[in-house]
């Protein structure tokens, strides 16, 4: 027997999903049911959506087809007519019975949600939300430190460079220096006096996590600054955001879908930037030490 006009009823389309189903019958219930609807009207669709939303879902069968249905009645005979009272008593069962249903399958949904819940906030993993929670949270501080403190200045020679490699944000020129140590560094405003003259240059980097800021050429007379791009430290903001969502989740901790989807975040997304962060770079090192290291 075709199903569609039992999606009709729910007002969706024949190709709609089962999470589709439940999602339309939660919120047509919240306009027919009985209890915040008293009308006839609003009681006749409430049962004919819950029995759309059962058949759909599986949890009754569909009826026999009308020809089916048509040849039984003219083997046992008409049915009897009932009079008003009896229909109505019958009608009053039938609403009941839906209702009944209806706040059982809501049990039963706020049992797996107290369930799931209660994975979520116990065991490994809570856990290892208070430790990414601990560690984002004194890696964001120590990032926002880095802003005031004083700078570190380390002597270093360029060896090689390349011009006009890409434009950074503000539309400018951005070439690429490397080091005899071994760095890379996205320069911006570079010209004759940095890559002709000066191949001993100071890198200035931030005091926590030595993150480089800018290729100073010493002069004679006057120094020259090269503004470093692409770099943790010039994109702070939005990081210490990222690394402050764990404890955001850690502290929010409520039967939401909202709390739901800050932990999945967090969980497959923000540890691994935090990992990312943490052991590249000899940042771990270095917020182990205050930045002496």
């Amino acid at each position: 027997m075709s199903l569609g006009r039992y999606y009709r009823k729910l007002g969706l389309p024949v190709a709609a999903t089962e999470e589709e189903v439940r999602k339309k019958y939660r919120k047509l219930v919240m306009q027919y049911h009985p209890d915040k609807n008293p009308s006839a009207a609003a009681a006749a669709k409430f049962l004919s959506i819950t029995e759309a939303y059962e058949i759909l879902t599986g949890k009754r069968p569909a009826p026999r087809s009308t020809i089916q249905r048509s040849a039984g009645t003219k083997k046992s005979g008409a049915p009897k007519p009932t009079d008003a009272a009896e229909a109505a008593r019958q009608h009053r069962e039938r609403v009941k019975e839906a209702k009944e249903r209806f706040e059982e399958q809501q049990r039963k949904e706020q049992l797996e949600n107290d369930r799931y819940y209660y994975r979520l906030t116990t065991g490994r993993l809570w856990r290892l939300m208070k430790i990414s929670a601990i560690v984002g949270t004194i890696m964001a501080v120590s990032m926002l430190l880095d802003q005031f403190l004083p700078h570190h200045f380390e002597k270093d020679d360029i060896t090689h460079y390349s011009l006009n490699r890409a434009y950074g944000g503000n539309g400018e020129s951005v070439g690429v220096v490397q080091t005899k140590r071994g760095y890379r560094h996205w320069v911006s405003r570079m010209n004759y006096n940095l890559y002709g003259r000066a191949s001993s240059v100071d890198i200035e980097t931030s005091w926590i996590f030595h993150q480089p800021i800018r290729v100073v050429a010493i002069g004679k007379i006057e120094h020259t600054y090269y503004p470093i791009h692409y770099t943790m430290f010039a994109n702070y903001l939005g990081v210490v955001l990222l690394l402050l969502l764990p404890i955001t989740t850690f502290l929010y901790k409520r039967k939401t879908i909202g709390f739901t989807i800050l932990f999945h975040t967090c969980y497959y997304g923000v540890n691994g930037i935090i990992l990312l962060i943490f052991f590249t770079g000899d940042r771990w090192a270095h917020l182990l030490t205050a930045g002496f290291l």
